[in-house]
């Protein structure tokens, strides 16, 4: 506000003051100066009451023409109006200096405050105070100093700088928007139109993703950012790429991150302490100091990641490659830091101290970067180099969720929930729209191997799509799909939801299928294998589980079918329970499932219905014929190969008291399972071993084998007892024979001649045992000079001679 008094005659008596009013913005106005739209008052009452006329004051134009010409007074008449020059001094002749020549201030009228074509008013502190309403705002993006952000959104702070009623962090150069702590006004009158309880909107419609791709769009890379929307459709930028894509992609939030370039690279620096000298900076350094230029040191900010190609010192080797032996990329070994704060003119830099990630270690004191070793895999400089505003791991999203009631008694949360994603769908058919509720895509862009549809260089071997690290937590993944959906589904495994219900005889209903491909070449050709379990229905007759067998086989080049099991391909063997005929039991199934091998009923009893081939020989307690009333010659009327055995209800083995035996073809012949002859209800005679009253006797017959095997006569000492040898001149060779009449015979052999009398003693024994010493003494042998004889055991565990001398060696 500017005020000119000027002296005018009164018709009446004296001198009065006549108050002068105009507005003062240059030197001088423009024909364009906007006027207030409130009318100028044409009288004013003085001290005593009495009405004045106002003296209408214009200034001069650019062309120093007056800017009001005339103007009509209250009298209805038209008046020209006075000139007035704003004078705000004098000069030492006492000349008047206009107000522009004494001062850069610039005068506003109060009228013009607040109002349309006005400017807005601001609070003592210099903040405008009242709404401001624009189209666009650009903020100027150079800093004036360094604690200064360029835009700020937020609550009313304290001195300190807490926000009023919260508790705040105070944030940290530099930052370009702050958004947060706002709360309503007038005592937070939810009845506001303002107050919508979020700190930031963004409406999406009408526009918003249709033309970059996404609405919100943060974008931490050093790509443009045109062609860094989304990777949504960033190569839309001519119509030969449309055909490229399968869709018009909008992001509402969009992220993209990546490796980006420091903002700072300095070489041949050096370090003190916790300090970096710039080249040749540091105290008694004879060359020329290199300081960082304007720009680096615009760069620069408290807390801002510093890194260095300096090797940790503690170690002795270093690996040049970029992944260790497993094939992980090897950690970042190099010492870092972050900086607190530097010479303006650019002369150093302080950090917080120095670390190595990953190490484990403290820092010895004093310890600093070194340049014995630098890094040749990670960056290529020969000198020591500080790489300032950089990241080792760039995330393009984290969230971090606490629970923590100690810190927050009163607090009332008691779930907390990372992100959701809820899906409507209001279609009113089937397959009207496609969704995809968390797509993870990974690729090699740019390292394709041609013609494989593979990576030619791929990430880590450690890298994941999804890690789930549960300390705490009861369960990893929790999948609940209606029937007839597939809960996972990839190259390798598939896994429909739970239940099936079909309803016809062989319908099926896959549990999983896994899936492995075989001489592929490029990805293409070669077999699928599959491997599934699945539930079949065997009968319609009732229902339930008992008429539902479970099967797990193999499968050739099929495809996993949610609703009909695997389809296509070729079936090969399987195993199924509760097979028909076998509940509760196990079957093998032969090709396609077709045909039973071999089953284990309920109650543990074997069945081989189809046949068994027998390459080698069987061990166990009993084998059990499940046809017990085949005939010679129904078993030679029916097709057999050799080798192969059943039970023949009319037939006499070499040992057998009465008809019934196991009978096997060997080269065309039919024998007891030793090899021996039988005797058939064809009348065919063979010579057989029978037992009667604990006596053996041997039956005549005209074929004589070398041996005959007693198994079938004392079952569980099967193999233990043999006649070896022709009929005349043979002998009975036994693990162990137990007579209880009298033996007689012309010759008593020993099967080992060899045994020890060390030997004997150390083995078990029953008193009466006899056996050949090989090393005993006779009458008038010396000591350890025995050429054998027979000893026995008597009541006293003692060995002794026949002639009831102690045996010894």
């Amino acid at each position: 506000m500017w005020y000119s008094y000027m002296i005018r005659p009164r018709h009446s008596s004296g001198l009065s003051l006549s108050l002068v009013l105009f507005l003062i913005s240059a030197p001088a106005f423009s024909q364009s100066t906007a006027a207030s739209t409130t009318p100028a008052p044409l009288a004013y009452k003085d001290s005593q009451g009495l009405w004045q006329p106002t003296a209408v004051s214009t200034p001069l134009d650019a062309n120093g023409v007056p800017l009001v010409p005339s103007y009509k007074g209250s009298d209805g008449q038209w008046h020209s109006p006075s000139v007035g020059v704003a004078a705000c001094g004098v000069n030492a002749s006492g000349d008047p200096l206009l107000c522009e020549a004494a001062s850069t201030s610039t005068f506003i009228a109060r009228s013009a405050m607040e109002q349309p074509l006005g400017v807005a008013a601001l609070d003592a502190s210099g903040r405008v105070y009242a709404p401001v309403l624009s189209n666009a705002l650009d903020v100027l993006s150079t800093m004036t100093s360094q604690s200064t952000p360029a835009l700020s959104f937020a609550s009313p702070t304290t001195d300190n700088g807490n926000v009023v009623g919260a508790i705040a962090d105070g944030w940290a150069n530099p930052n370009a928007l702050i958004l947060g702590g706002q709360y309503g006004e007038d005592g937070g009158n939810a009845n506001r139109p303002s107050n919508t309880g979020a700190q930031m909107i963004l409406r999406g419609v009408p526009d918003g993703p249709n033309d970059l791709g996404c609405l919100d769009c943060a974008v931490a890379t050093d790509v443009p950012f045109f062609d860094s929307r989304a990777g949504l459709n960033s190569s839309f930028t001519t119509s030969s790429a449309i055909a490229a894509y399968g869709s018009l992609d909008g992001s509402v939030r969009y992220s993209q991150a990546g490796s980006t370039t420091p903002r700072v690279v300095v070489q041949g620096v050096s370090y003190d302490g916790n300090r970096i000298y710039m080249p040749n900076c540091a105290p008694g350094s004879t060359g020329t100091c290199v300081p960082l230029t304007a720009h680096q040191i615009r760069q620069l900010h408290t807390n801002e990641y510093l890194t260095t190609n300096s090797l940790d010192s503690h170690e002795t080797t270093h690996s040049a490659s970029l992944s260790d032996a497993s094939g992980s990329v090897r950690g970042t070994d190099t010492y870092v830091s972050w900086i607190t704060a530097w010479d303006p003119a650019g002369t150093y830099i302080d950090v917080a101290g120095w670390g190595i990630l990953g190490s484990g270690r403290q820092m010895d004191s004093g310890e600093t970067p070194q340049g014995r070793t630098l890094d040749t895999a990670f960056s290529q400089y020969a000198t020591q180099t500080i790489f300032v505003g950089v990241t080792t791991q760039s995330l393009a999203h984290n969230s971090v969720i606490s629970y923590n009631p100690g810190d927050n008694p009163d607090s009332q949360v008691h779930t907390v929930a990372g992100d959701e994603m809820d899906f409507w769908y209001y279609g009113t058919d089937n397959a009207q729209a496609h969704v995809n509720g968390l797509l993870l895509s990974f690729s090699c862009k740019g390292n394709a191997d041609a013609g494989s549809g593979n990576c030619k260089y791929n990430w880590d071997s450690s890298s994941y799509a999804i890690q789930i690290n549960g300390v705490g937590l009861t369960h990893g993944i929790e999948n609940y799909m209606p029937m007839g959906s597939a809960e996972y589904e990839g190259y390798n495994m598939f896994v429909p939801s739970n239940g099936g219900n079909g309803a016809n005889v062989g319908d099926k209903h896959l549990f999983f299928n896994f899936t492995n491909k075989v001489d592929t070449v490029g990805g293409t050709g070669g077999n699928a294998l599959l491997l599934g379990a699945w539930e079949q229905r065997e009968d319609t007759s009732a229902t339930g589980w008992a008429h539902h067998s479970v099967r797990l086989g193999l499968n050739i080049d099929g495809t996993p079918s949610v609703a009909s099991g695997v389809t296509g391909g070729q079936d090969e063997a399987q195993i199924a329970w509760d097979y028909p005929g076998y509940v509760n039991g196990l079957c093998l199934l032969g090709y396609q499932g077709a045909s039973q091998g071999l089953c284990t009923a309920g109650d543990g009893e074997s069945y081989f219905v189809n046949g068994v081939h027998n390459t080698s020989y069987f061990t166990g307690g009993w084998f059990s014929s499940a046809v017990q009333d085949l005939t010679m010659s129904q078993i030679e009327n029916a097709s057999h190969s050799n080798s192969d055995f059943t039970y023949c209800a009319d037939c006499l083995g070499a040992l057998s008291t009465a008809p019934g035996a196991y009978v096997k073809l060997t080269n065309g012949t039919w024998t007891d399972m030793s090899g021996g002859p039988i005797i058939s209800g064809s009348g065919a005679a063979a010579p057989t071993l029978v037992a009667r009253s604990g006596m053996l006797s041997l039956a005549s017959g005209t074929t004589r084998p070398s041996s005959i095997s007693m198994a079938s006569l004392w079952g569980a000492d099967a193999q233990t007892i043999e006649v070896v040898g022709p009929w005349g001149d043979g002998y009975l060779k036994a693990a162990g024979i137990l007579v209880s009449g009298t033996t007689s015979a012309a010759t008593f052999a020993t099967v080992t001649q060899s045994t020890t009398m060390s030997a004997i003693m150390s083995a078990s024994h029953s008193e009466g045992d006899r056996v050949w010493c090989h090393d005993c003494r006779n009458g008038g042998q010396a000591a350890h000079a025995g050429t054998g004889r027979w000893v026995y055991l008597d009541s006293a565990s003692a060995w002794r001679t026949d002639d009831g001398a102690l045996a010894l060696e």
